[in-house]
C-alpha cells in the first residue's frame, strides 16, 4: 500500500491531506470552499452570502415513549437470535471513553455521505465541526491501525464470529483482492467513528447480512430503526435502496413520525434511542437504521456474523458467493467444518447451509 504522500492529490480519493483554512471555515458550505481553493471552481460554484445559521436538532423530549428503545440487560446467543430483527440497547457497557482530542494528531480516513473523501486530523475535524452547517457534514470513518485502547470486545452473545474466524483461516484470499466481501473479512470490520454536532449516518443496512455492535465513547448519538413490514419496504422517504438523504435532512423531513404512537403504520416499525457514552447498541442483520449526533461524538463499531445464528451464516454466505464466488466457497467449507466439529462435540452449535 502507497504511502499516504504518495496517493493522488485529489481532494475526494481519501488520500488527500486536507487543512482547513480560516477562510474555509467562514464559508457557508465548508466543502464548497474547499473545492474552490484547490480545484479554482469559483465558476462552477459560485459564492454563497446566506447568514450562517446552526441548524436545530430533533427535539427528543417530544418523541414518543411507545416507540422508545429501552436499555436491556444482555442478551444470551439465544435471546439475541429469539429476537430476530430487534436491535437491544445495553447501558453503561464499557468503561472506554475517548473524544476527538483524544485521537492524536495522525490524519483520520474522512468522508461525507456524498462520498467526498479526505484525511485530517481529528482537531482539523474538530475546527470544522464548530462551525460547518454543510447539509452533508464531514464524518471520521477509519479502519486502519486503529488504537488497541479503543477497540471495544463484543458481548457474550456475539463473540462466537464466523468472520474473524473466516479472516484468520483465509487471508492468501481475501488480501489482495479488491470485491467487496474482501474488503469487509479481511480489512474494514473494525471502525473508529467520530464527528460533530449533526453529523450522522444515512439510512443503511449493514453489508452481507451482518451484524454490528456500536460502542460510543463519547457525546449523545440518536438512533432510528425501521423494521420493514414485508419486502421491498423502505424507510419513509427513500424512494430506494442506494438513496437515502443524508441523516441530517431526513431527521429534519420526518422527525413528526417519531412523535407519534407507534401504532401510525409506515410500512414497518419505527423505533428511537438516545446512546450516551459507555452504551452499546447492538444490531441485527438486515435491520435499517440511520443516527444523528446530538453531540460531538466518538464510537467503536464492529462488523460480524454469529456464527450460533443460521440463518444469518446462510444469508451471509449467499451474499458473499454473489459478490465473490471464491471467498463464498470458501465461507461455505469452513461452515461445513464447523459444522463437523459440532458432530465431534468440539463445542460449536451446528450452523446449517440449508433449511
Amino acid at each position: 500500500m502507497a504511502d499516504d504522500d504518495e496517493r493522488p492529490h485529489n481532494v475526494f480519493d481519501g488520500g488527500r491531506h486536507v487543512s482547513f483554512s480560516e477562510n474555509d471555515l467562514s464559508a457557508v458550505n465548508v466543502w464548497e470552499a474547499l473545492c474552490r481553493r484547490n480545484h479554482g471552481a469559483s465558476s462552477l460554484l459560485p459564492w454563497n452570502p446566506r447568514p450562517r445559521l446552526q441548524k436545530p436538532l430533533p427535539d427528543v423530549d417530544r418523541f414518543s415513549a411507545e416507540r422508545c428503545l429501552k436499555p436491556a440487560n444482555p442478551p444470551s446467543a439465544s435471546e439475541l437470535i429469539a429476537h430476530g430483527g430487534s436491535p437491544f440497547l445495553l447501558s453503561n457497557f464499557s468503561e472506554t471513553r475517548a473524544s476527538l482530542t483524544d485521537l492524536g494528531s495522525r490524519r483520520w480516513r474522512c468522508s461525507t455521505q456524498g462520498e467526498l473523501n479526505c484525511r485530517c486530523t481529528a482537531e482539523d475535524l474538530q475546527k470544522y465541526s464548530n462551525v460547518t452547517t454543510d447539509d452533508d457534514p464531514l464524518v471520521l470513518f477509519d479502519h486502519e491501525d486503529l488504537p488497541e485502547n479503543l477497540v471495544i470486545e463484543p458481548p457474550s452473545s456475539m463473540r462466537d464470529d464466523l468472520l474473524e474466524d473466516f479472516a484468520s483461516k483465509t487471508e492468501e484470499l481475501w488480501r489482495d483482492a479488491e470485491s467487496g466481501a474482501a474488503q469487509l473479512l479481511g480489512r474494514e470490520r473494525k471502525w473508529i467513528v467520530g464527528g460533530g454536532r449533526g453529523a450522522g449516518s444515512q439510512w443503511h443496512r449493514d453489508p452481507f447480512w451482518t451484524s454490528a455492535y456500536h460502542c460510543l465513547l463519547s457525546g449523545r448519538k440518536l438512533w432510528c430503526f425501521f423494521a420493514p413490514a414485508g419486502a421491498g419496504c423502505l424507510p419513509p422517504g427513500l424512494v430506494d435502496e442506494h438513496s437515502a438523504p443524508a441523516a441530517d435532512g431526513w431527521f429534519r423531513e420526518w422527525e413528526h413520525l417519531l412523535r407519534c404512537s407507534a401504532e401510525l403504520a409506515v410500512d414497518g416499525a419505527l423505533a428511537w434511542c438516545v446512546q450516551s457514552p459507555g452504551d452499546c447498541v447492538l444490531i441485527p442483520p438486515g435491520l435499517w437504521h440511520c443516527t444523528l449526533n446530538l453531540e460531538e461524538s466518538v464510537a467503536f463499531t464492529r462488523n460480524i456474523v454469529n456464527g450460533r445464528d443460521a440463518k444469518a451464516v446462510r444469508a451471509s454466505g449467499l451474499e458473499i458467493t454473489r459478490d465473490d464466488p471464491a471467498l463464498g466457497e470458501a465461507y461455505a467449507r469452513l461452515v461445513r467444518a464447523r459444522r463437523s466439529d459440532d458432530d465431534s462435540g468440539n463445542g460449536h452449535e451446528p450452523v446449517p447451509m440449508e433449511e
